[in-house]
């Protein structure tokens, strides 16, 4: 059951139970490391302004458990990325930080874990999921309204803007042309067979361990041969797989890769693309680890995984980035100019 948060004012009600209120009346030097620091006005100026509602829709309607507070997911998300840490540490350190926990609302919590990692995962998972289902992504918009929030307070007009991009890398490994094909190969005669098919006597090596070792080094065949075979293998696959396969991501992935790195005559033979083709450009499959990672060269370097597109608004009292995207492939100029 959605609930929303109204309780992020900057006063408390004291209590001599509660040590950090115990701690904050009787020591000047603490009150003045809280009141001048950045988490104060985060609690003064930001907390009370985030926009709940919008996430009313991930939870059930009925008398039920109320959800964690929205606001303080938010703005723990966010200072995961203002401290750069990761959500485990994050939550390790709201255990003791005092400054954190007051930014939070989470002064009053007393005796128990005040936010697990746990917790966040759940959430984002909840919103990941809501965003397949419908194309929109709840927590994207949540950031942007922070980012309002904090631009007003800083006193920026917007009028001056900047634009720039940077590389997330996926978790994959580089595989060569011929790695691509063997691993969506192989990943095919492996679902053959969990699923019981009776497969094929020359598709059978796909199953044995250090298959790919042996194909790849140990072979006495050229590359240029050793693609051939994998093509003709990958042409059998097809055939068995019929059109029963046709939701299979792994199937999918086969399809596509034959798709982007080979021609096929009429017969239905494939042959690999050379490399100059202008089709093998930066949106072809990497890896089917993660087969919407895409290749990008910046700085001389060479990424694949996905691009981050930031605007960053400026003022007299500093920038603050205001709406981001991340995208397979992403049209920089196309992105600025929608915030123009």
């Amino acid at each position: 059951m959605f609930a929303s948060n109204d309780n992020t004012g900057i006063e408390f009600q004291f209590s001599f139970n509660n040590p950090f209120h115990v701690a904050l009346s009787g020591d000047s030097f603490l009150q003045n490391y809280i009141l001048n620091s950045f988490e104060y006005q985060y609690r003064k100026d930001i907390l009370p302004k985030i926009d709940e509602s919008r996430f009313d829709v991930l939870y059930s309607k009925k008398d039920s458990r109320p959800n964690f507070p929205i606001n303080i997911m938010l703005s723990a998300y966010w200072f995961c990325s203002f401290y750069g840490i990761s959500e485990g540490a994050f939550c390790d350190r709201v255990m003791t930080d005092i400054k954190l926990r007051y930014a939070l609302g989470l002064e009053d919590v007393i005796g128990e874990t005040p936010l697990c990692e746990r917790t966040m995962q759940r959430f984002r998972d909840r919103c990941v999921s809501y965003e397949e289902e419908t194309g929109r992504d709840l927590l994207h918009e949540a950031v942007v309204d922070i980012s309002k929030i904090m631009k007003e307070n800083m006193g920026i007009d917007g009028r001056n803007q900047r634009q720039d991009s940077m590389m997330i890398e996926a978790h994959i490994k580089k595989l060569s042309r011929l790695g691509l094909l063997y691993t969506c190969n192989q990943n095919m005669v492996k679902e053959f067979s969990k699923n019981d098919e009776t497969i094929d006597e020359a598709l059978l090596h796909y199953l044995k361990a250090g298959d790919r070792n042996e194909v790849s080094y140990h072979s006495d065949l050229s590359n240029g041969e050793k693609i051939v075979v994998v093509l003709k293998e990958a042409r059998k696959i097809l055939d068995l797989a019929g059109g029963k396969y046709t939701e299979s991501q792994n199937y999918k992935n086969l399809t596509r890769v034959l798709r982007e790195q080979c021609n096929v005559d009429e017969d239905g033979n494939y042959t690999l693309k050379e490399k100059g083709d202008p089709s093998l450009d930066a949106s072809i499959m990497q890896s089917p680890v993660d087969p919407d990672a895409t290749f990008r060269s910046k700085a001389g370097k060479q990424h694949r995984g996905y691009v981050a597109d930031m605007v960053e608004e400026v003022g007299e009292n500093g920038g603050i980035i205001t709406d981001y995207s991340v995208k397979i492939t992403c049209n920089n100029i196309r992105f600025f100019k929608k915030k123009i």
